[in-house]
């Protein structure tokens, strides 16, 4: 019987089957057991694929934050820890579980890197580090989410996804942003230049309206412009944009300058000319402008063989053709609008000059009481005439034409009859209508008939004057006077005329000369009132009267507004530019728009602004002109008396000249005479103080010049009397030693090098002047160049800094010191003499500082030449109030913030300062405190200000104290016969030749001494 054998196998598959037992036992088992095995692997791949579906699932719901959490034990998600709590699921469940999770991880961890790769990229999207901010921040970020994945420290395979992830991420987003960066930095860039290079048009445009050369403008912004083409910044073909672009600005400058000047004809016939692109019709002035305006249009083109053809780019000259045909109508409407102006400005000034003859014809009728008929007759006719001829020259400068030439002759000529009408009924006995009869006789008949006496000289005189032509005009007048009361009425309305003109300008009179707008307001107004009710006046001079007036109210306004505001000349031609030129406000302040504007509303429609503003422009200019000279000559004679520094110019020298020739009854030759050394003529005395101020007169620094180059036509005498002057000045005696006064002038280096090699020899060998010239010219001969090199051991520049070392570092000193070096070797000075006299010329010019300052342009700070002494020419007393001075302002702001004060001293102190002088142009030395602090030097603040100390020679209570001690006695000009040696003749001296080591004369210091000042 069978056995049955079922069994539930793991899984719950079903029954394995019934197999029969009898018979084939092995091939039974065989079969039996691959049944088995096949039954086993289909349930444990059942098994399996549920277990992956099952692990997969359990990934799938887990929270994002356990996956992307580290457990820092074991390195590994939080979330792979619950596989170890549930074993049970088996490998295949385990293994897709971490496989989902491990995905999940990576899908998470790309997302949050890449959300807060794009969150801090937008931050610093617009920071101009934008790209170093972005990667610092993520670095620290990344870091984090790092250090936080690792398992003791040491990174795992989560570590290691996270840094490529985000090094990926990172180094992607910061090549972009980079490359943005770049991009807007080379966009800014080429903004920036294109800004500035759009500012320069506005440039060119200004300089060539101004007639100014404006080719290096054009070539720069070109030049510009193609660096940023070659460095692809703009696009290509951006740099003949521009060379359009510079060369219309350059164009319409050229037009706004020429256009205003050539008159409308010229200037429509140019616009017609770049318009069309035809310069035909152009003339050879117009030509010359049209080449002006194309200047810059010329481009290069390729003719097709390579060459390359300069040709006018008609293109450029289309852009400007607008602007040219616009400047040629303002041109046109400019011109119109003055036509118009001028025409009614003409009418008005003929009829007013008219309306005046006609008023005055009374006074020659009136000359029938006191002359004969005959002369009186013929004063009318001569009158007449002489107002007819008058009248044309009105006419022809006002270019009136003819026919208002004959319209305003006939309206004097009927005044003329007018009068003499009303004189012929006045003066005929009878009865009116013989009267009239009478008057018509002698008007149709041109005939006195039985008149006699005046009233034949009158009809005569009306015959004169008159043709048959105005027959018709006489009549009617005859007419209209033969009632007594019209008569009467006319000398009426005459005399009230003349009253009236007379009234209204005089009102004109006292608006134009009122001392306030306020006042030249109220008088307008009065004015305004009155003429309105002016019978006697025409309507014509009523507006002509009430115009005058307006304009003077407005020349008041303007005057007094231009005096309130301060406006000087450069002002009011502003102002005068924008009442030319209302569109153009640019640079106008507004209170002088607001001036301009209101006073078009006070004057006339014709009043003419633009034209009074220039009238005061140039009067103010010349005022202020005035004013200028008027304060330098105060200033100058301020200087000359207190011993302030003068500037050494040429006009200076001019008026400090004038000033001491008028003490000499204006003696030309006062510089080269011996007056010069007498120091009891003022205007020697005059001539010390400007040479102690720094300022050598014209004629002397020409004269100095000429001896100094051997060019001079004076005599051996006048030559020496120079000589001497110079002499004094170049050895004037100080407390402590000697100064060149010369070194405050204009006098040049090379001049007194020349001058004292001169004076010296002159002194030490009794040389003719003529004879040390010739030396002189051979200092510059290459063979004594070459000798002079041997002899003194190297180069000019080599010897003086090897006798005088502290000097190394001051070039002017070098520079002051070589013509000196090079003339004296000239005239055969040995070596020790020359380095004896650059000693004490150098010594002279770079004074003891005293220790009141230091100037390290002498190695040791202790000498310079804009010592106090220097400064102050040796005045003991006011430099005693300089030093007080500057100690006071300083102990004052010390205590006044209660801080240690540093003030300057010629003692060994301490809390010690020093002055440093800073010199200017104008001769004036301004000093800033300082203190050596580590072998440095640093300025001293000022407490109160926090800013440095500043002192200056120039300061007003200085130039007051100065003044008060002007007094001050010069120093003695040596004697004639302390001098004598410079000023005798040839004659008189020894014949001894130049060698440079002869006798020395009485009282005369020789070549290499300590050069005394004579006469001290």
């Amino acid at each position: 019987m069978p056995i049955i054998r079922e069994k539930r196998q793991v899984g719950s598959i079903g029954p394995i089957g019934v197999v029969n037992s009898r018979g084939g036992d092995a091939e039974r088992y065989r079969r039996l057991a691959n049944a088995t095995d096949k039954l086993t692997q289909l349930a444990i791949g059942e098994m399996g694929r549920q277990a992956a579906i099952s692990g997969a699932q359990k990934a799938q719901e887990l929270d994002i934050e356990k996956i992307t959490t580290i457990n820092p034990k074991t390195g590994k998600p939080e979330a792979l820890d619950w596989i170890g709590d549930n074993r049970f699921i088996g490998r295949t469940g385990s293994e897709a579980y971490e496989k989902a999770v491990a995905e999940r991880f990576q899908f998470s961890i790309e997302s949050e890197i890449k959300t807060k790769a794009s969150e801090v990229a937008i931050k610093y999207e617009n920071d101009p580090n934008a790209f170093q901010a972005y990667e610092r921040e993520m670095n620290t970020y990344l870091d984090g989410m790092l250090r936080s994945s690792e398992q003791n420290g040491r990174a795992t395979s989560y570590t290691n996804y996270i840094a490529d992830t985000g090094v990926q991420y990172v180094t992607a987003t910061k090549l972009n942003m980079m490359q943005e960066q770049n991009r807007r930095e080379r966009a800014k860039t080429a903004s920036e230049v294109l800004q500035k290079n759009a500012g320069r048009l506005d440039l060119i445009r200004q300089h060539s309206k101004e007639g100014k050369d404006v080719s290096g403008l054009i070539d720069s912004v070109k030049a510009s412009i193609a660096d940023l083409e070659e460095g692809a910044l703009v696009d290509r073909g951006t740099i003949d944009k521009w060379r359009q672009i510079t060369s219309i600005s350059h164009a319409e400058g050229v037009i706004d300058r020429e256009f205003s000047k050539i008159g409308r004809e010229s200037a429509s016939r140019i616009a017609d000319a770049i318009q069309v692109q035809d310069t035909t019709d152009l003339d050879e002035a117009e030509l010359a402008i049209y080449n002006d305006i194309t200047k810059y249009m010329m481009q290069d083109v390729d003719a097709g063989n390579g060459e390359l053809v300069k040709t006018l780019d008609f293109e450029a000259l289309a852009g400007v053709a607008t602007y040219a045909n616009q400047s040629s109508a303002i041109e046109e409407n400019n011109f119109q609008r003055d036509i118009n102006a001028i025409r009614y400005s003409r009418r008005i000034e003929i009829e007013r000059f008219v309306t005046d003859n006609v008023n005055d014809v009374e006074a020659v009728v009136d000359d029938f009481d006191e002359f004969d008929p005959q002369t009186a007759k013929e004063n009318i006719a001569g009158r007449f005439t002489a107002d007819t001829q008058i009248l044309l020259d009105k006419v022809k400068e006002l270019d009136l034409g003819e026919p208002e030439f004959l319209r305003q002759r006939e309206v004097i000529r009927e005044a003329y009859a007018t009068k003499l009408i009303i004189e012929l009924y006045d003066n005929i006995e009878g009865s009116p209508n013989d009267r009239e009869d009478i008057i018509n006789k002698i008007i149709i008949d041109r005939d006195a008939g039985i008149l006699t006496g005046k009233s034949r000289g009158i009809a005569n005189a009306l015959k004169d004057i008159t043709t048959i032509e105005h027959r018709g005009m006489l009549t009617a007048l005859s007419t209209k006077y033969s009632n007594v009361d019209s008569r009467n009425s006319e000398k009426f309305r005459s005399e009230r005329s003349l009253f009236e003109q007379e009234l209204s300008n005089g009102y004109i009179k006292n608006i134009l000369q009122s001392s306030s707008f306020v006042t030249a307001s109220e008088l307008l107004s009065e004015f305004e009132g009155k003429v309105r009710g002016f019978d006697f006046l025409s309507a014509t001079q009523k507006s002509a009267y009430t115009n005058r007036a307006r304009d003077a109210a407005a020349s008041v306004f303007m005057g007094k507004e231009a005096t309130k505001l301060g406006m000087n000349s450069s002002a009011m031609a502003t102002a005068a530019a924008y009442a030319a030129n209302p569109n153009d406000k640019e640079d106008v302040p507004q209170e002088v728009i607001d001036m301009v504007d209101r006073a078009k509303t006070i004057g006339s429609d014709g009043f003419a602004v633009e034209s009074r503003l220039v009238q005061m422009t140039s009067r103010l200019s010349v005022k202020e002109s005035k004013q200028k000279i008027r304060k330098e000559k105060a200033d100058i004679n301020r200087s000359l008396y207190n011993g302030s520094s003068i500037k050494d110019s040429v006009t200076n020298r001019e008026y400090v000249e004038e000033v001491i020739l008028q003490q000499t009854n204006n003696d030309i030759n006062y510089f080269r005479s011996n007056e010069i050394i007498n120091n009891r003529n003022p205007a020697t005395k005059l001539l010390y103080r400007a040479i102690e101020s720094g300022v050598i007169p014209e004629s002397m620094a020409e004269d100095l010049n000429r001896i100094a180059n051997g060019t001079s036509d004076m005599s051996d005498e006048e030559a020496r009397n120079l000589l001497a002057f110079y002499s004094h000045f170049a050895n004037q005696p100080r407390e402590r030693g000697y100064a060149n006064m010369w070194q405050n002038t204009d006098l040049s280096n090379d001049t007194q090098g020349r001058l004292e090699a001169i004076r010296l020899v002159a002194q030490s060998a009794n040389a003719d002047i003529s004879v040390i010239y010739q030396q002189l010219n051979q200092a510059d001969d290459p063979s004594v160049a070459t000798t002079r090199k041997e002899n003194l051991g190297g180069s000019i520049k080599q010897f003086i800094l090897s006798e005088i070392p502290e000097a190394a570092n001051n070039a002017e000193a070098t520079k002051m010191l070589t013509p000196l070096v090079k003339y004296l070797y000239a005239t055969e000075q040995k070596k020790g003499e020359l380095a004896t006299a650059i000693r004490a010329f150098y010594e002279k010019a770079f004074l003891p500082s005293e220790g009141y300052m230091l100037d390290f342009n002498h190695s040791t700070g202790d000498r310079s030449k804009f010592s106090l002494d220097a400064v102050f020419k040796g005045n003991e007393e006011l430099k005693t109030y300089f030093v007080n001075k500057v100690n006071t302002e300083i102990i004052l702001s010390a205590k006044k913030t209660n801080t240690i004060s540093k003030t300057i001293s010629n003692s060994n102190i301490k809390n010690r300062a020093y002055l440093m002088p800073i010199p200017s142009s104008s001769g004036i030395v301004n000093y800033i405190l300082v203190e050596q602090a580590s072998g440095a030097l640093r300025a001293v603040i000022d407490p109160t200000t926090s800013i440095p100390f500043m002192f200056s020679s120039a300061e007003p209570d200085v130039i007051q104290k100065a003044e008060e001690l002007f007094v001050k006695e010069f120093n003695e000009l040596p004697t004639k016969e302390e001098i004598f040696d410079l000023r005798a003749s040839v004659a008189e001296r020894a014949d001894v030749g130049v060698t440079g080591t002869g006798t020395t004369p009485t009282g005369v210091a020789p070549a290499g001494s300590e050069f005394l000042p004579m006469g001290n």
